[in-house]
């Protein structure tokens, strides 16, 4: 039987090890890693940060998902914060194809999230980011989002979830459900890069991650219960 689209990506997330990653690799996402880190932290103070926070901290209550400059949440909206104060400040980590662009620092504050969650170790935290970033860099080259109209933080449904799935542990049909979901609720439309421009245009990666990690399937799999558990 044929897998599906969503299936093959959830294979090719699952079949990515550590030893794969080419030495240059080895050595340029830690720093692309403190980088994004970086980015989260001067964030901090920002009016359109703060008003993400107090959304977080809102709408993210009762969770026990740590969260940069300190609290916790709930997965959805941990992603949703760390996704914000990521793009907030970088704007220079574009990647380019003959018709479409992308940031793949979008994919840092999911993949960090889940990177919590699961309990996962810097090994671990540069396979999944090196695995998003290759299949949202693959969808920019390959799929033309942009120029059918939608937004290219439409590619995290496909590329957070299946990073995130990695790291939870979890198998093919799983990851391609969790794809699934998140491709059909993300109609992320290129307008918002349209002039004039507004704030929404910094935060649509974070609603792109708030997606991605909507709904019981992130909740479900080796969550902690309590902030003893961390």
């Amino acid at each position: 039987m044929t897998k599906t689209k969503v299936e093959q990506i959830a294979d090719y997330a699952l079949r990515a090890r550590y030893e794969d990653l080419s030495a240059a690799s080895k050595k340029q996402i830690p720093i692309h890693i403190l980088d994004s880190l970086g980015c989260q932290i001067a964030a901090l103070g920002a009016t359109p940060i703060d008003v993400c926070r107090r959304q977080t901290r809102e709408f993210g209550g009762g969770g026990h998902v740590p969260l940069i400059a300190g609290g916790y949440s709930n997965p959805v909206y941990a992603a949703f914060w760390h996704t914000a104060l990521v793009r907030y400040v970088d704007a220079m980590d574009n990647i380019m194809a003959p018709t479409e662009t992308a940031h793949t620092a979008d994919n840092f504050g999911g993949v960090l999230t889940a990177a919590e969650i699961a309990d996962a170790s810097g090994k671990d935290l540069m396979l999944a980011v090196a695995v998003s970033w290759s299949i949202q860099s693959l969808l920019v080259e390959k799929a033309n989002f942009m120029s059918k109209g939608f937004d290219h933080t439409a590619q995290l449904a496909y590329s957070i979830p299946a990073a995130a799935g990695k790291l939870m542990g979890w198998d093919t049909s799983t990851i391609a459900n969790a794809i699934a979901m998140a491709v059909a609720s993300d109609a992320s439309f290129a307008g918002i890069r349209s002039k004039p421009l507004s704030e929404w245009k910094g935060l649509a990666s974070a609603q792109s991650a708030l997606g991605a990690f909507n709904g019981d399937v992130f909740s479900s799999r080796r969550y902690p219960r309590s902030v003893d558990d961390y």
